[in-house]
């Protein structure tokens, strides 16, 4: 259902969600990419491409990739907030299940993957070294966990306002109070999700901290 409202109107809202929906879909899919690139680097750690700064970089490339083409509907079919008149609820199911259905399935599936794979290779080598096996079980569990909490996290965030646009019809249905919490949920989801992650995993320390010293370098140069 396309819009009454003057072009100009239209166009502003349509990018106004698309720009929205697109951060969102970064979100979710950057889990979805992690957790899957995560099965194949505990499957195959002994190859070096999965230990360096190129595999995250490309990680980051692919979700963005995932999550351009997700969200261009919004160019071409009007949202509800962008119609006087009540709309189809088309893009309100495709985002509930794009933004929230899909991505926790994938990520599930990705994480008992992990598990199995651990526990078996847990089993098949613990007569050789049981140390070593101990400690590769316990830090693949941290990561998993680590990847796990941070997904749940933002699931909890951005699941009350698009489960609120499926299903409930009468935009006064809670208080404002309410929807305002909702709809600042995600973006304090993404932010706890940043400072997790950042927190956890010393790769990313060390790319931040890389980036930080170049960019002091080239600051550098320039007050030289």
């Amino acid at each position: 259902m396309f819009l009454s409202n003057p072009p100009d109107i239209k166009l502003s809202c349509r990018l106004k969600d698309f720009f929205m929906y697109m951060s969102a879909y970064h979100v979710m899919y950057a889990h979805c990419i992690a957790s899957f690139c995560r099965v194949l680097s505990i499957q195959y750690h002994y190859k070096p491409l999965f230990r360096s700064s190129r595999w995250i970089w490309g990680n980051i490339i692919v979700s963005w990739i995932i999550g351009l083409p997700a969200s261009l509907p919004y160019l071409f079919f009007d949202d509800g907030e962008c119609l006087i008149h009540n709309s189809e609820k088309f893009l309100d199911i495709y985002a509930c299940f794009s933004i929230i259905f899909a991505p926790v399935t994938i990520v599930i599936i990705c994480n008992l993957a992990t598990l199995r794979y651990v526990r078996l290779s847990s089993k098949r080598i613990h007569n050789l070294n049981s140390n070593n096996t101990n400690q590769l079980g316990k830090r693949e569990m941290h990561l998993c966990k680590t990847m796990l909490l941070t997904f749940c996290i933002y699931v909890i965030g951005a699941a009350p306002i698009f489960l609120e646009r499926v299903f409930v019809n009468d935009e006064n249905y809670f208080p404002s109070v309410v929807s305002t919490i909702f709809r600042i949920l995600p973006a304090i989801a993404l932010f706890a999700d940043v400072i997790l992650l950042i927190y956890s995993d010393q790769s990313v320390r060390n790319i931040i901290i890389k980036t930080l010293q170049c960019n002091e370098k080239f600051l550098c140069i320039f007050k030289c």
